[in-house]
């Protein structure tokens, strides 16, 4: 299934995580899963000073021995918090079965037991699932609606509101037009006499 997100101001508030990892030369996390993971083992070890067992964030960071150290709750709403969906998110859905136990094989043999190892993808169904979210309104279509419903509403159209706009500045400028031209009209009576 791939799903593909808005970033900031809209609702699913994003972030390219594909491109920061780009900007940061190949490191960082890729996924909302793994910006927690780091943000949890950055936290732990400002802590602990060292990564609980149960992270997943590759680091070379030590480990604490104690298996029962997790992230606070604190740390688990801080982590959360902080990191948002990824706007392009692809996620596959795997189902596992064992075909035949080495182990059965090969009964005292020690090294038999460990020596092969076959895996086998089967992919169910051949079908992409995308889930695109898209601005509700495209700025063109807004403009557009607002029209409509002035038009409707108000009885207004584009054509009538610049005729509008055009009489209001013609009566504006009117009264100083007519000042000059008496202006003109005076001077000129003046030269004459």
């Amino acid at each position: 299934r791939i799903t593909t997100r808005l970033p900031y101001p809209y609702k699913t508030n994003c972030t390219d995580y594909l491109k920061i990892w780009k900007e940061n030369g190949g490191h960082g996390p890729l996924s909302e899963k793994a910006c927690e993971d780091k943000c949890k083992m950055e936290q732990m070890m400002e802590t602990f000073g060292c990564v609980g067992q149960s992270i997943t964030y590759p680091s070379n960071n030590s480990i604490c021995i104690n298996g029962s150290i997790f992230p606070s709750l604190a740390i688990l709403d801080k982590c959360s918090a902080q990191c948002s969906e990824a706007c392009e998110e692809i996620m596959y859905t795997l189902r596992t079965e064992v075909k035949f136990d080495q182990a059965e094989r090969c009964v005292d043999d020690e090294n038999c037991k460990k020596k092969d190892l076959f895996l086998y993808f089967l992919f169910d169904r051949m079908e992409i699932e995308r889930f695109i979210h898209e601005p509700k309104y495209e700025s063109v279509e807004m403009f557009s609606y607002i029209g409509g419903y002035m038009g409707m509403w108000l009885g207004i159209s584009l054509v009538s509101l610049f005729d509008f706009l055009e009489t209001l500045v013609c009566l504006i400028i009117y009264p100083f037009r007519n000042r000059k031209k008496r202006k003109r009209h005076l001077t000129h009576k003046s030269f004459r006499m």
